[in-house]
């Protein structure tokens, strides 16, 4: 088995002419059944992917900053990895890092710098037009890797964009300002504008003479033609070597990367992270391969899967329907599949056995031979009501600080409830006011249709558990627990793609802001912290996952002043620089944070510089802090 040649695929677009997307391979097998996992798995895991019916298997391969652009340690673990996939008759393509540390180190040197919106530059964070980088992170790789295989495997490889070792992890849709992102526009549209303006007033200036739609087409345009030039001399050597990407966020740089990496003839593979944990949806995988279709990429588009998100028998009706509805599906991760559970941690565990997801697949993989054959084949699994699936916690990461009430008298009861919806897993603090019985409500509220409910623990200073449990998605659970007066506990809370909300009675409730508070639809009217005695100045820093996702945000004093405010996407962190006068220092302040005037109010993140105490409360009577905090 190989990935599709150009003769072949012309044959297979027409059996599949109602997708108008062609699917990897001519064989019997149909659609794209790909897997991802890792080096470590070892090459013997291609067999196993055989014996289940899959015939894609991806691999991340870190790369050391090197010249020539693949060292040969990481050549000789591709050939390894290769014959695994030869002998099992399985393809296999590596994906390698557009922006991990190796990436940015060779950038720094040289490089272009990536600048926002604001004018902020980003020294680890390339320009995404930049050719030096194109011709280094991918071109010359893809050069050295096709040179590489036998028997034709590698057939190809992935790039992920999202950038591990740069400043920021994705591109925002304004495109870069740099120095010769605006020098080119200029020149190639013609516009007249001052060449050497701030690049701070840049998107300001674009904005104010209606250019600003204009500078995002370039920005795409100049990308296309960079990867354009990159696979063409990849082709011209290796013409059956497929290219393909891992992304999916509807920017100036997705289009640009899905128009110019493919052709009629070689369509790329772009294998999409943003259906994860929803699966097959008519807006989130037939939306968007008519999208595709619309702004004239060549692709086969390929649906991603969360394994640990999903209940065995729902995995296998959503792989079976996004396969059906699009060029085929893509797990993350089957090294869940491949270690014994006890080696699983954080998001690598899964909540069923290995065999039950191999069971499942196998049997996605079944039907989808019989739709191959037959077109018109009505069978296949049913997409149905969504099982509750259970993220593990991770306690590793939690810490015990010694904290101690901001005010004298604390909370009483329960509150009507928290209003702020905690996003994945996160911790909340709790101090016992007055001990002995205390009620605890927890909430899971489903984003989407999303299906993990909540695993929560209930932790004391020593990390012994108190109590643990479940909350289903869209339920609402009391428990009960005994807690001494004054003792501190963490309830620890993990509702995967989800979001979960905690309330308990007659305790001191605080959540903390460091590395970020992500808070999801859901945030309390106001929320309150402490700003030390001796505190001139500090930041709260705002982020949002797009500059379609906004959020408006007010800095207020305790005279209730606006010392600073925000509002807007934040894709890379947004700072409020707040000064203190000193009648305000040593008290409580809080954030205003709302829905914004435009765009969608989903996912934010707070944090605050270092000098203020990094935590965050509802309520001004449940805030806790360091306990040496001054008054």
């Amino acid at each position: 088995m190989r990935l599709v040649t150009p003769l072949s695929l012309v044959a297979l677009c027409v059996c599949l002419s109602s997708m108008s997307q062609a699917a990897p391979d001519s064989d019997e097998t149909g659609t794209i059944r790909c897997a991802y996992f890792y080096g470590s798995d070892g090459p013997g895991h291609f067999a196993t992917l055989a014996d289940h019916g899959f015939n894609l298997g991806i691999i991340k391969l870190a790369l050391d900053p090197a010249d020539p652009p693949v060292d040969r340690k990481r050549l000789d673990a591709i050939r390894a990895l290769a014959g695994g996939a030869r002998n099992a008759d399985v393809d296999f393509m590596p994906v390698l890092n557009w922006a991990g540390t190796p990436e940015v180190e060779f950038m720094a040197k040289a490089g272009r710098r990536f600048v926002n919106a604001e004018g902020r530059e980003f020294s680890r964070t390339p320009c995404p037009n930049d050719p030096r980088q194109w011709k280094y992170a991918f071109e010359a790789r893809a050069l050295a890797i096709a040179d590489e295989a036998e028997d034709g495997r590698p057939g190809g490889m992935l790039l992920d964009p999202e950038m591990y070792g740069a400043n920021i992890g994705m591109y925002p849709g304004s495109g870069c300002m740099c120095d010769a992102c605006w020098r080119q526009f200029l020149a190639d549209t013609r516009t007249v504008a001052p060449v050497e303006l701030d690049p701070a007033k840049r998107q300001e200036w674009l904005r104010e003479h209606g250019r600003q739609k204009l500078y995002e087409a370039h920005q795409e345009q100049v990308l296309t033609s960079l990867v354009r030039g990159a696979r063409e001399a990849i082709h011209a050597e290796y013409p059956g070597f497929t290219l393909g990407f891992l992304l999916y966020a509807d920017t100036a740089f997705f289009r640009g990367l899905a128009r110019g990496m493919g052709t009629p003839e070689m369509p790329a593979i772009i294998a999409t992270e943003s259906t994860y944990a929803a699966g097959y949806s008519t807006g989130g995988v037939d939306d968007m391969v008519t999208h595709l279709q619309r702004i004239g990429a060549h692709v086969q588009f390929v649906p991603g899967l969360w394994i640990s998100r999903w209940h065995p028998e729902d995995l296998k009706a959503h792989a079976y329907h996004c396969a059906k509805h699009a060029s085929g599906y893509w797990l993350f991760t089957t090294h869940s599949l491949a270690l014994p559970p006890e080696r699983l941690k954080g998001d690598y565990a899964i909540p069923y056995p290995a065999v039950d997801y191999w069971r499942a697949l196998k049997e996605a993989n079944a039907e989808l031979n019989k739709l191959h054959a037959d077109p018109d084949y009505a069978g296949g699994p049913a997409l149905g009501p969504r099982h509750s699936v259970y993220v593990p916690v991770a306690v590793g990461n939690v810490r015990f600080p010694a904290l101690a009430p901001a005010g004298a008298e604390g909370p009483k009861g329960l509150k009507r409830f928290a209003a702020s919806r905690l996003r994945g897993q996160a911790a909340v603090y709790l101090l016992s006011r007055v001990g002995g019985l205390t009620r605890i409500r927890l909430s899971c509220n489903r984003l989407g249709n999303y299906g993990t409910g909540l695993s929560w623990l209930l932790l004391g200073p020593d990390k012994k558990t108190l109590a643990e449990g479940t909350v289903a998605v869209e339920e609402t659970r009391e428990i009960t627990v005994t807690l001494p007066p004054g003792s501190m506990c963490v309830l620890v809370g993990n509702a995967g793609s989800n979001t979960f909300q905690v309330d308990a009675e007659n305790c001191y409730e605080t959540y903390p802001v460091r590395p970020w508070l992500h808070l999801c639809s859901g945030v309390a009217p106001n929320l309150y912290f402490h700003v030390p005695e001796g505190t001139e100045e500090f930041s709260v820093f705002l982020q949002t996952d797009n500059e379609a996702e906004t959020v408006q945000c007010e800095v207020l004093t305790p005279l209730d002043e606006v010392a600073g405010a925000a509002a807007g996407g934040f894709p890379s962190p947004h700072e409020i620089r707040i000064t203190a006068k000193p009648v305000d220092r040593g008290k409580t302040w809080r954030l205003r944070v709302r829905r914004a005037s435009t765009g969608v109010f989903e996912d934010i993140n707070i944090r605050f510089s270092d000098e203020i105490p990094p935590f965050i409360s509802e309520t001004p009577d449940r805030l806790l802090l360091p306990a040496s905090h001054d008054g």
